[in-house]
């Protein structure tokens, strides 16, 4: 049977888990997707499973197995920093180690990455993750991430678009990328200028819309509109990020779950990983998040202000709120924008959480906002 030959040969190669007879009797389900052919076929192409004992040759008449050779350097050691940070998250929330080998000993991740040396930061990042299933399974969940962070003198240009789709189906045309979350750029008018202000706002366009026809603009007109010149709140027209995340729904844990344990979910229970910890784990994956310049510059950070602490007594959650950020005894670190160790919040890790049910009390007061209040 094609299935059975093609199965063992994964399991020799990339050292998949067989999966136990007992589940496969529990669910007719997870025995159809484990005997599939056509799933399997499509499987050994996508991971280059070689078929046969005659090594397969390239386009060019080369050797098709290059081993390590095509992992670029920097590619490489970018990839380490993902694993290694994906583990940690997976610890932080509550994995066993046993279960975080597991399911990242199947990661396969390609990148095409720019990273300034003096920094150690990405600058820019076209990447194709999939997380396989690691068990003897021909599914998967992949990733596809455009990033890009180039600090300029004035501003600082910036995108982030992550898509996904499960792992290549049994049929000739792979399903779609689906839209997961993006960060874009916006026009906002009316602004007020702080002088310390978002992380990545156009700061130049500020300068630009100040000085330009500064000769013929009188007060009266500077200090009645709004826009290019001010307004009497004194506001420029300012670029600021619009998050956006379509494809974070309460649906995508059990997608998501289905993709690497099986149909149900059978192989990797809530109670192993929660929806959290596997959707987060896998974004952070698939967008490099263990590198310093993806894990600070994706979009939006949220940082608890006095004004926010003080809403959050007034609303009796505040004890709850130090005691889920482990903030307990250092209570003014915590309501302190400029410090480290405030409480503070990515825009798609609360998507994530909104999405997966395990939102915490902070995440109520959490905004889009490009300017950090005092």
């Amino acid at each position: 049977m094609a299935a059975a030959r093609i199965r063992g040969l994964a399991v020799a190669k990339f050292g998949l888990v067989p999966v136990p007879d007992d589940a496969l009797a529990a669910s007719p389900a997870l025995r159809a997707l484990h005997d599939d052919e056509a799933a399997w076929a499509a499987y050994a192409k996508a991971r280059k499973l070689p078929l046969t004992r005659r090594r397969p040759r390239d386009d060019n008449g080369d050797d098709g197995d290059d081993g390590d050779d095509g992992d670029d350097e920097e590619d490489a050691r970018l990839r380490k920093r993902v694993v290694a940070a994906t583990r940690r998250h997976l610890a932080k929330s509550g994995v066993a180690p046993p279960t975080r080998k597991l399911l990242l000993s199947q990661l396969d991740a390609f990148y095409d990455a720019e990273i300034d040396e003096d920094f150690d930061d990405v600058r820019t990042l076209s990447a194709e993750t999939t997380l396989w299933s690691p068990w003897a399974l021909p599914t998967g969940l992949s990733l596809s991430c455009n990033y890009l962070c180039v600090p300029r003198n004035e501003s600082v240009d910036f995108e982030l678009s992550l898509r996904s789709r499960l792992a290549p189906a049994p049929r000739r045309a792979r399903a779609p990328w689906a839209p997961l979350l993006s960060v874009r750029w916006d026009w906002e008018a009316g602004r007020r200028h702080r002088r310390v202000g978002g992380r990545h706002r156009d700061d130049e366009s500020l300068f630009d819309a100040s000085d330009e026809d500064e000769g013929e603009s009188d007060s009266d007109a500077s200090d009645s509109e709004d826009g290019w010149g001010g307004g009497s709140a004194g506001g420029e027209l300012v670029k600021v990020e619009t998050a956006h995340s379509p494809g974070l729904t309460p649906a995508t844990g059990r997608r998501w779950r289905e993709a690497v344990g099986g149909p149900g979910g059978a192989l990797l229970p809530v109670d192993a990983v929660p929806d959290y910890a596997l959707v987060s784990a896998a974004v952070r994956a698939g967008m490099a998040d263990g590198a310093t310049a993806a894990a600070k510059q994706t979009g939006h950070v949220w940082r608890a202000s006095a004004a926010d602490a003080a809403a959050m007594k007034a609303a009796g959650v505040w004890a709850t709120v130090l005691t889920q950020e482990r903030m307990v005894g250092r209570e003014r670190e915590a309501a302190a924008p400029f410090s480290p160790d405030c409480i503070q919040r990515d825009w798609w890790e609360v998507a994530i959480r909104r999405a997966t049910g395990a939102a915490r009390a902070a995440d109520a007061y959490y905004r889009e906002t490009s300017d950090v209040e005092a």
